[in-house]
């Protein structure tokens, strides 16, 4: 992702240590029919690209004591608010088909 470690919610993360807090990749447009919130790849989202892609959905990110960002992605694009509280309960065990990607940030502790 563009501003995968620099974003509101990655930020966010670092502030309450360990909590996973879960935002969209995309543009998040109003709960449809079936009362899912859609992540979109619309005009606005693209406008803040660096490199041309697609929206990759939901995604979970949290943060520990030692400066590790650790960010979940799931490339769902609808989610219910109850998917969304799975979601966030799910990445304490780092489930299977997740991709996981870390960083040290400058504030890491010895």
């Amino acid at each position: 992702m563009d501003h995968e470690h620099t974003n509101p919610a990655s930020q966010f993360a670092e502030i309450i240590n360990s909590s996973p807090v879960l935002a969209s990749d995309g543009t998040v447009i109003g709960r449809d029919f079936l009362g899912k919130y859609k992540s979109k790849n619309d005009d606005e989202f693209k406008s803040w690209l660096i490199s041309e892609r697609k929206n990759r959905g939901w995604t979970v990110y949290r943060s520990n004591d030692f400066g590790v960002s650790q960010v979940i992605r799931s490339y769902e694009k609808k989610l219910t608010v109850n998917q969304m509280i799975k979601k966030l309960e799910m990445s304490v065990f780092w489930g299977s088909g997740i991709k996981i990607n870390k960083k040290k940030t400058n504030d890491t502790k010895q």
